[in-house]
């Protein structure tokens, strides 16, 4: 519980540096508590992507004036074509292609994600910092990264990047 107060303490943090010109996609929106944080701040050009019916169809009765799909953004890669920001927390390390979707995006796409160093339900891959930065690095010129620590289990952390599409 603690650790997902963390999780939306980091959504918050990235308010500022966002606006909704050109538009924000997020992959992974599961059942739009980011686009509910937009939403508040008056940014309505979204798109949430998420591979789970039932996250979209919670998404879609919360904020009816928000836009939310249901794909495989895997088989769908075009979508992320007109993003000039792309959104993801907790989704990439459960995406077998994942470099696949940043290679997708244009060139000067800003990018906010967020990934674990631990393994859990449904993860392909994790690593530690450098290990992210190293793996993100061909794609994502990185100019912000953070640590986000599990209170109750310090071995367990996220890593928050903010960069632009190379």
């Amino acid at each position: 519980m603690i650790f997902n107060i963390a999780h939306d303490k980091m959504r918050e943090m990235t308010i500022p540096w966002l606006n909704d010109e050109g538009g924000i996609i997020e992959l992974g929106c599961s059942d739009g508590n980011f686009a509910e944080l937009l939403f508040k701040n008056n940014m309505r050009n979204y798109c949430g992507i998420d591979i789970l019916k039932d996250k979209i169809d919670e998404a879609k009765k919360k904020l009816p004036k928000m836009g939310f799909f249901h794909c495989d953004i895997t088989n769908n890669l075009f979508l992320l074509e007109e993003a000039k920001t792309f959104v993801s927390f907790q989704c990439l390390e459960h995406i077998e292609n994942d470099l696949d979707i940043l290679k997708s995006l244009n060139l000067g796409t800003n990018i906010i994600i967020s990934v674990p160093n631990s393994p859990y339900k449904g993860h392909i891959r994790w690593f530690e910092l450098e290990g992210w930065k190293k793996r993100f690095s061909p794609y994502i010129d990185f100019d912000y990264e953070c640590v986000i620590q599990n209170p109750n289990k310090p071995q367990k952390r996220s890593f928050l990047f903010r960069g632009v599409k190379k």
